[in-house]
């Protein structure tokens, strides 16, 4: 029986699911040995995914199947790799949503990227320690980590979201119910 993201071929470009990148930056940046990767689930069909995650040797580190919850927004997937991810190097993601076309065919889009961890030193962790997730993501922004920004932007309430907007200048941009977790077991 066909239904797993495996039991289908990768077709054409990744249009369903998209990685949530900044702007002007193709990798994704964290400082966190469990990495969370956001991405926009942009139809509702989607229904179920796949994270991988290998080093610079093509070692796979982390695999996982998900489902999806049935309905458009940002979703986020927590990472737990099988060893620790070593501080200043990249590593590569491939992330794969099985997604039903307009016509109803089903497909499996895939979007490839690199991620790098960056390990904070003892001073930056005694900091954030008792920071709340405003003064987090405002910190993680001023120092490059995206996905980190986003992990502790996704608890901020409405008005918190559009303060650390403003003080990014990023004032423009709309807001977004954020996020959808979605649960994989280590």
């Amino acid at each position: 029986a066909e239904d797993g993201i495996r039991d289908y071929k990768v077709t054409g470009v990744q249009t369903c699911a998209l990685p949530i990148f900044p702007q002007n930056s193709d990798i994704l940046t964290t400082a966190s040995a469990n990495p969370s990767i956001f991405f926009y689930v942009s139809s509702p069909k989607a229904t179920l995914g796949e994270v991988i995650l290998l080093d610079k040797n093509n070692n796979e580190l982390y695999s996982a199947q998900f489902t999806l919850p049935n309905k458009q927004g940002i979703t986020k997937v927590v990472l737990y790799p099988k060893q620790l991810l070593i501080s200043g190097e990249s590593y590569e993601y491939s992330l794969k949503i099985k997604c039903y076309s307009l016509n109803g065919n089903v497909y499996v889009a895939e979007t490839k990227g690199q991620l790098k961890y960056t390990k904070l030193d003892d001073k930056e962790t005694v900091f954030l320690k008792d920071q709340d997730y405003l003064s987090r993501a405002r910190f993680y922004a001023n120092h490059g980590y995206w996905l980190d920004t986003l992990d502790n932007a996704a608890h901020l309430n409405s008005q918190q979201w559009r303060a650390l907007l403003e003080s990014a200048g990023l004032s423009s941009f709309s807001l977004i119910d954020c996020c959808t977790n979605v649960i994989i077991p280590k």
